[in-house]
């Protein structure tokens, strides 16, 4: 089920009728849920109202959560829930992230004081600035996670890489992990060729700007996943980034010592829109740097 909050409702018995046509769908598991601040205090007004019986507010058959940030707090509605996954807020309604532990407090004052810790959650995605605090709220309130995307809208996460892995070693049952694009986790790999690709006019010289990029970047991930595998025994997948995959090798391979091998994908075709001729060289460089890139290796 998908449902838009716009804010355009009068009162709180809106947001009841809300809940009252999801008792009425018994076999209701997938709850989409985007609506912006200002619809906040609609549901605060009918969390307090009096006329509601009690269960109400309580969607014991969803198992899985998407919501925007704002509607965060319905997870504590959800005593079932095994996916939630956090969006950002359309472009009209633009907010600076909160922290983790608001955005999920509990709206509804009889749900409040109830510790927040849900051990059957297992699939966790937001954005967020991740800092030190907030990676230390995901694993106390979530202990038996087994998938984790820790997204970021801005350039780093705020606590050091190092900090985050070593807290969500705590997770004992995390099998995959999902972190942001290399650009993002290790300052030391700068994309040079988008600073200086336009200076190079043979397309040799760009292979070899191209090829250097590679290594570089490469050398990075390769840094990220043998600090990630290595505190983390029972992790088999590291995402670094939407196309980039490193795969634990299996047991038979541990007498080696700890290996991995990555799986690097293709980006989508570029949109066409804007200067064609701008777009046609951007098709063309992107092209060329493709061919360089390592598709699959094991590394150690």
């Amino acid at each position: 089920m998908w449902w838009w909050c716009s804010g355009d409702y009068i009162s709180g018995s809106d947001a009841r009728d809300l809940f009252w046509l999801m008792h009425s769908l018994p076999e209701l598991r997938v709850l989409e849920v985007r609506m912006m601040s200002r619809s906040v205090d609609l549901f605060a007004a009918a969390f307090k109202a009096r006329a509601a019986p009690p269960g109400l507010f309580v969607l014991a058959g969803v198992q899985e959560l998407v919501v925007s940030n704002c509607a965060a707090f319905l997870a504590a509605h959800c005593p079932g829930l095994r996916r939630l996954v956090l969006r950002e807020g359309d472009a009209c309604a633009v907010e600076v992230y909160p922290p983790l532990a608001a955005r999920l407090a509990p709206l509804h004052p009889g749900l409040r004081g109830a510790g927040g810790v849900n051990a059957a959650l297992t699939h966790f995605e937001a954005a967020a600035s991740w800092t030190e605090s907030e990676v230390c709220f995901l694993v106390a309130t979530f202990p038996g996670l087994t998938h984790v995307a820790l997204r970021t809208e801005s350039f780093c996460y705020r606590a050091s890489l190092g900090t985050i892995v070593a807290i969500l070693s705590g997770l004992r049952c995390l099998a995959v992990l999902r972190l942001a694009k290399i650009a993002r986790l290790d300052m030391g790999y700068v994309r040079v060729w988008k600073r200086g690709i336009f200076e190079y006019k043979t397309e040799a010289a760009r292979k070899a700007l191209w090829v250097e990029n590679e290594r570089s970047r490469v050398e990075a991930e390769n840094a990220v996943a043998r600090m990630v595998f290595g505190e983390m025994g029972g992790l088999r997948e590291c995402w670094v980034g939407e196309k980039r995959v490193a795969r634990r090798l299996g047991e038979g391979a541990m007498e080696m010592g700890l290996r991995w091998v990555w799986e690097r994908r293709r980006k989508e075709e570029v949109e066409e829109k804007g200067d064609l001729s701008e777009l046609a060289l951007y098709v063309q460089y992107k092209a060329e740097r493709a061919a360089v890139v390592r598709r699959t290796e094991v590394c150690m």
